[in-house]
């Protein structure tokens, strides 16, 4: 699936011919892992010790590939490469991972054994993902020049090891249960360190994660809960995207491009502009209001006239300030 999966579905990007934009999403596994300690760039060499690792790096081979043989020459389809940490939340019941892992313990009333405690990922709530995956379909279809490779993972300080991170969804959860770790020397190779360096999308894009892992691992034990008690998931799932700005506002604007896509207009004009165009000089990046105006300042001082600054991080304060 890895590798002819994601070649059958750049081929079919390739002729389709209403395809302008593509985001292949695959993993942090895909870096040669020396585990010195550094985060890895997208600069760094491609490799995996196990097949899973292996063939996820094949799978950016395979969209390297396809975007200098046929996308960039051709110029119709815009395609670009994320590389997510670790993702948690609702709804994640596959084998071997770490939060379905302690969701089924949880639910059984069972003690949550972990195989590997010490081992430290860059862990983010899947909605930050998302957000991000969105935030790049929709900008590279407006500027090409922003398909490329780019990492989407959490703050430095929410990479943690998988013990801390049963540490916080025990006391989330509640019930008493407890964190029994359980080495098994004959289980197949994990690395112990994995951190990601995604300086290169929050400087082009002005995107940051929203939720600390605290407050990701809260989210995940409340959709659980709802689920597990027969409520409202789609309810509940609208609630978190709510609360979630950038995942609410990338969601709406993915909303919005069909919209206009189906009208013949662009997103702007859907939405009532009565100019053309504003041309802007310079982009001031989602942070706090003082740290945006700060920087707004220097640019003016440094000559830029015309600056666009995103908002977002707090509703109460965008309105405030």
């Amino acid at each position: 699936v890895n590798v002819m999966g994601t070649a059958n579905v750049l081929e079919c990007c390739r002729h389709c011919g209403r395809v302008r934009s593509v985001v292949v999403v695959t993993t942090d596994k895909c870096y040669e892992n020396p585990e010195t300690g550094e985060p890895f760039a997208e600069s760094a060499p491609l490799g995996g010790h196990d097949p899973y690792s292996a063939s996820k790096a094949a799978a950016e081979m395979v969209f390297s590939g396809y975007n200098r043989s046929f996308f960039i020459p051709e110029g119709r389809v815009f395609c670009a490469s994320a590389r997510a940490g670790n993702v948690i939340g609702g709804g994640d019941f596959a084998r071997d991972r770490i939060m379905p892992h302690c969701v089924q313990a949880a639910l059984s009333g069972r003690d949550i054994e972990v195989r590997n405690p010490g081992s430290v990922r860059p862990y983010q709530h899947v909605l930050e993902a998302v957000a991000a995956y969105l935030l790049i379909l929709r900008r590279q279809w407006e500027d090409r020049s922003l398909a490329g490779w780019y990492n989407v993972g959490p703050d430095e300080r929410d990479c943690l090891t998988t013990g801390d991170l049963v540490d916080l969804f025990i006391r989330s959860w509640g019930g008493g249960i407890r964190r029994l770790d359980r080495p098994d020397p004959a289980a197949p190779h994990e690395a112990n360190l994995l951190l990601l360096d995604c300086a290169l999308l929050r400087r082009r894009f002005g995107w940051q994660p929203v939720w600390d892992i605290h407050e990701a691992v809260a989210k995940t034990c409340e959709w659980t809960k709802v689920w597990a008690a027969g409520g409202d998931v789609p309810a509940e799932m609208d609630r978190q995207i709510a609360a979630n700005s950038a995942a609410k506002a990338a969601i709406d604007m993915a909303c919005y491009d069909i919209m206009g896509k189906k009208a013949g207009l662009r997103v702007w004009k859907l939405l009532g502009a009565q100019v053309d165009a504003i041309q802007t000089d310079m982009t001031i990046g989602i942070d706090t209001p003082e740290k945006m105006a700060e920087d707004a300042l220097s640019r003016v001082q440094q000559g830029f006239r015309v600056l666009k600054l995103k908002g977002g991080i707090s509703k109460e304060d965008d309105l405030t300030n």
